[in-house]
C-alpha cells in the first residue's frame, strides 16, 4: 500500500508521511517503556530510574533493544509464571506519604511486603472509609485504629448495630486501654447514651427507640 501512494505522492510528502508513522510507533514504544519502569520502581527501586534514563540516551535502534531487555525484566518480576497475565498493579504510597501515627497495615505490591502505612492525626478529621467484601478485614482494621487510639487517649464513638464491638471488651487483660472504654446501649436506663447537656435516650416504645435512634445518627 506504501508503494502504491509512493507512487502518486510527492517524494517530500512521503517521507514525511513514513517519519511521521515512525515517530507515533516510537513514542507508543517509550510510553509502554515508562509505564513498565514506573511499575518496576516499587520492587528494584532507583535501578529502574537508572534503566529509564539509559533508555533515553540511546538511538532509535538501541532503544528496540534496551526495550526489550526491560520487558524481559518486567516477565520475570512482576509475574509469578511465563505468560500468565499481568495483574492491575496499583502504585503504592512512598516512603513519605506512609508516615503517620496510627498503623492501618502493609504496603503489598506484587504479592511483596514493602513498608508499613499509618495515618496521621489529621486524616481524621476527613471523610475515611473501610470497603471491602465480607471477611477481608474491616472490622479488624476498625479494632486495630480504635486500640491505638486508645492508648494516644483521642476520643471516638463507635454506632455498633450488630454489637460486634462488645467483643474487644474481653480483651481487657491483654489491652489494658480498653477498660477506659465504655460500652452504652440505647433504651437501656442504667446504661443509656447521652448527647449533648443531658440528653438521655430511653426506651418507650418500639416506634420511638426507632425515632431516637434516627435522630442521633442524623
Amino acid at each position: 500500500m506504501l508503494a502504491e501512494q509512493k507512487g502518486s505522492m510527492h517524494p517530500d510528502l512521503y517521507t514525511l508521511f513514513i517519519s511521521s508513522a515512525s515517530l507515533n510507533f516510537f513514542m507508543k514504544i517509550s510510553q509502554e517503556t515508562e509505564e513498565t519502569c514506573k511499575k518496576l520502581k516499587p520492587l528494584i527501586g532507583a535501578e529502574a530510574d537508572k534503566l529509564w534514563y539509559f533508555y533515553l540516551s540511546e538511538d532509535d535502534q538501541n532503544r528496540k533493544d534496551i526495550a526489550l531487555d526491560i520487558e524481559i525484566i518486567a516477565e520475570k518480576l512482576l509475574k509469578q509464571n511465563p505468560l500468565e497475565k499481568q495483574e492491575i498493579l496499583l502504585t503504592p504510597p512512598s516512603l513519605k506519604d506512609s508516615e503517620g501515627q496510627f498503623l492501618i497495615g502493609d504496603a503489598v505490591y506484587n504479592q511483596n511486603s514493602l513498608q508499613s502505612i499509618y495515618l496521621k492525626k489529621e486524616d481524621f478529621i476527613k471523610q475515611i472509609g473501610i470497603f471491602a467484601i465480607t471477611g477481608e478485614g474491616k472490622t479488624n482494621l476498625a479494632y486495630l485504629l480504635a486500640l491505638q487510639l486508645l492508648k494516644n487517649k483521642t476520643p471516638f464513638i463507635v454506632i455498633d448495630w450488630k454489637r460486634s464491638w462488645r467483643n474487644l471488651m474481653s480483651l481487657q487483660d491483654k489491652f489494658p486501654e480498653l477498660k477506659e472504654m465504655h460500652v452504652y446501649t440505647v433504651g437501656r436506663v442504667y446504661c443509656s447514651p447521652k448527647f449533648g447537656p443531658g440528653v438521655k435516650i430511653v426506651r418507650r416504645g418500639p416506634s420511638e427507640d426507632i425515632g431516637g435512634q434516627t435522630d442521633v445518627t442524623a
